[in-house]
């Protein structure tokens, strides 16, 4: 299964209707505030990737052109007009990446309990990895509860 195939999967999962209201009810307030940004958040990482995918021939040219370089430095790189193309055709993907990046600082650190905001928090991780460290603990906090039960 390609990486494309088990985002598009995990996102039919985690469209799909929530925990009802009274096991939402019992969760934490941050919790609870995430799971109410649900469908919000899987649009915007769906749109991302869509916006991701388009930019992907710019930043395939910036890199061909950047190959004469001798240096791996950015600051170098950037000054090819290439750059320039490239950062322009990403300007809403990194506008969305910011506003998730924003949305996941609030819940950084916070111990999700339920397998909804566990696997939406996992969702994020499957597009960017600064959201992989407090994925990868929940699953692995959620998979040790499991196991003790």
């Amino acid at each position: 299964m390609t990486a494309s195939t088990r985002r598009a999967a995990l996102g039919a999962i985690l469209a799909a209707p929530l925990a009802s209201v009274p096991a939402i009810a019992a969760l934490g307030s941050d919790e609870t505030r995430f799971l109410a940004s649900a469908s919000r958040i899987v649009a915007m990482l769906d749109e991302y990737d869509r916006l991701w995918a388009d930019s992907r021939p710019f930043y395939e040219a910036w890199l061909k052109a950047a190959e004469h370089l001798i240096s791996d430095r950015y600051l170098e790189r950037d000054t090819i007009p290439e750059w320039d193309t490239y950062c322009e055709s990403r300007r809403v993907a990194d506008e969305i990446d910011a506003e998730l990046y924003d949305l996941h600082e609030s819940f950084e650190g916070v111990q999700f309990q339920s397998a909804d905001a566990i696997m939406l928090r996992h969702r994020i991780a499957l597009t960017f990895d600064w959201a992989e460290q407090d994925a990868g603990d929940n699953v692995k906090a959620y998979w040790e509860a499991r196991q003790c039960a």
